[in-house]
């Protein structure tokens, strides 16, 4: 482990305590006790349901990154049962590896396997991340908006997330359409925005640039479409998995309430923490559902069988992947540091391109790193 991953895994853990300790305020013994009774009691009919969901998830996830992947590769496109090993792999790597390094270690898994530009590969990576939080608001404000006995505060808040979609889905159509000018003119405006970190701004810009490069799919209409409705496919799919978590505990709240929660998972899954994401998602589930007057005991047993469930099902698929390409887990750590680059690579790329040719070319992004 390298010096930044250690100090990286170092301030994880402390998110993690702090998660854990803020999903757990102010319970004492009987709490504890009820949270063990309600295990025993709870529903496990769901689990096979649960699973199923998270099989389709999953294989909307790999469908998706096909079609982002088509330009990349067209005269052979990769299919969506060819990307599902390395996407596996990654989710996996995400559950056991700190700082998501399993998002670049499916860049280069993909990358060895059929000879492909990995930079090309993380652009679609970026893509994915775009269209994830795109379809993340939509339904969280969707939530917002329809819950019974919602307070007036999250009404008001799915007015903003609205208004913030609505800029967001413009952003990506000028993004497609426009590409050079776009990431020029968002860099021009970061330089000039004080108070943001240095680092963050480059940081941003760099995804910029590599996400320019697989504009490619978004340029065309039916991919562009299908990658919209596999979008929101999956993150509808996820609500009802975390409805059928509170399903199994006794829960009764509607499928409004279940979006609400993804909403809040989703985020805070973002901010850096431990692999696998423990600690976040039951401080998650009892914020989304405290308006509602679920009890914490109920809020935190629900997020522990829907994080345990997905976890373990998700890092066995990946390490039964993992074994089939003759990797070994203490391997994974190293293919994501061979592939730390890539965003400076994918940048240098987009800078290369934007020298030669003021508009990306529909192939811009199939050349090799």
């Amino acid at each position: 482990m390298t010096r930044r991953h250690g100090l990286q895994l170092a301030v994880g853990i402390i998110v993690t305590l702090a998660c854990f300790a803020a999903a757990l305020w102010g319970f004492d013994r009987d709490d504890y006790v009820e949270i063990a009774s309600s295990f025993r009691r709870a529903n496990y009919l769901t689990l096979p349901a649960l699973l199923l969901l998270l099989t389709v998830f999953f294989w909307l996830k790999a469908v998706r990154w096909a079609l982002l992947l088509e330009p990349v590769r067209p005269e052979n496109p990769i299919t969506a049962r060819q990307s599902t090993p390395s996407l596996m792999i990654g989710f996996m790597g995400n559950n056991v590896l700190p700082a998501h390094l399993g998002d670049l270690v499916r860049v280069v898994v993909l990358g060895r396997q059929f000879g492909i530009s990995k930079s090309a590969i993380f652009s679609t990576v970026v893509l994915e991340r775009v269209f994830d939080v795109a379809a993340i608001l939509g339904i969280l404000g969707w939530g917002l908006a329809t819950a019974p006995d919602a307070p007036r505060e999250a009404r008001q808040t799915s007015y903003v997330l609205a208004a913030m979609l609505a800029v967001g889905l413009i952003g990506i159509v000028v993004y497609a359409l426009k590409t050079v000018w776009f990431v020029r003119t968002t860099e021009w405006c970061l330089d000039r925005t004080p108070l943001v970190p240095a680092g963050l701004k480059r940081k941003a810009a760099e995804m910029l640039e590599s996400g320019a490069l697989g504009m490619a799919a978004l340029r065309n209409a039916r991919l562009a479409f299908w990658v919209t409705v596999t979008s929101i496919v999956q993150w509808v799919l996820n609500v009802v998995m975390i409805q059928l978590s509170f399903h199994a505990f006794g829960i009764d709240q509607p499928t409004s309430v279940a979006a609400i929660v993804m909403g809040v998972v989703a985020f805070g899954v973002t901010i850096p923490s431990t692999p696998g994401f423990f600690g976040v998602i039951q401080v998650a589930f009892r914020i989304g559902l405290a308006p509602f007057g679920v009890p914490p005991t109920d809020a935190v047993a629900s997020s522990v069988y829907y994080q345990l469930v997905t976890w373990a099902a998700v890092t066995a698929v990946g390490l039964y992947y993992l074994h089939k390409t003759g990797m070994k887990l203490t391997q994974l750590e190293r293919v994501a540091e061979e592939s730390e680059d890539v965003a400076h690579t994918a940048s240098d790329h987009f800078r290369e391109i934007v020298k030669g040719d003021s508009e990306l070319r529909e192939g811009g992004s199939s050349g090799n790193a």
